[in-house]
């Protein structure tokens, strides 16, 4: 018996069962915490879009990240090459980025995010604005690199397209 009363094989046994349902709520608190993380990436992502800054833009990519849309895949040269062409030819551009669900295993996060955005372009030709907008979900895969939380790799899901608000069709 222990000075509570109970026998020792109890006060080990509930010992280890408030362990045990601790390590639960530090998986999960870990998991919020990486997703508060990767929120943060996102949003830094966001503004660098807005701001036209593609190095900022690439801060929170691999250096082997991978796009993979309707079965296509794009390496990290090829994406920055058409983000910098897009940057030229933009008159502005707004991102937002929400995380939906981390799948955390270690030191990679698999991550469900709604991602949309408005991109204004002028027309050359007839000197009219045309606006682009996008709204869709993708599966990121994060790994953390150091203290930071990288990604390298996107897969879309879904992607809906706009143009001055008519739906483009996929692909």
């Amino acid at each position: 018996m222990n000075s509570s009363g109970l026998p020792v094989a109890m006060a080990l046994a509930a010992s280890i069962a408030i362990l045990v349902s601790g390590a639960g709520v530090s998986l999960a608190d870990g998991t919020a915490e990486v997703a508060r993380a990767i929120q943060e990436q996102y949003n830094a992502k966001n503004d660098a879009i807005a701001k036209k800054d593609i190095a900022a833009v690439w801060k929170i990519r691999t250096k082997d990240y991978t796009d993979v849309n309707d079965g296509i895949v794009r390496g990290a040269t090829e994406l920055q090459s058409k983000q910098a062409r897009l940057f030229e030819m933009a008159t502005s551009l707004q991102a937002t980025s929400t995380v939906e669900s981390v799948t955390l295993n270690g030191k990679t996060a698999v991550v469900r995010v709604r991602e949309s955005g408005t991109i204004v372009m002028r027309n050359p030709q007839t000197k009219q604005d045309v606006i682009l907008k996008s709204e869709g979900y993708w599966l990121e895969t994060w790994v953390m690199d150091g203290r930071k939380w990288l990604t390298s790799q996107s897969k879309g899901i879904t992607n809906a397209i706009t143009v001055n608000g008519k739906r483009m069709p996929p692909g």
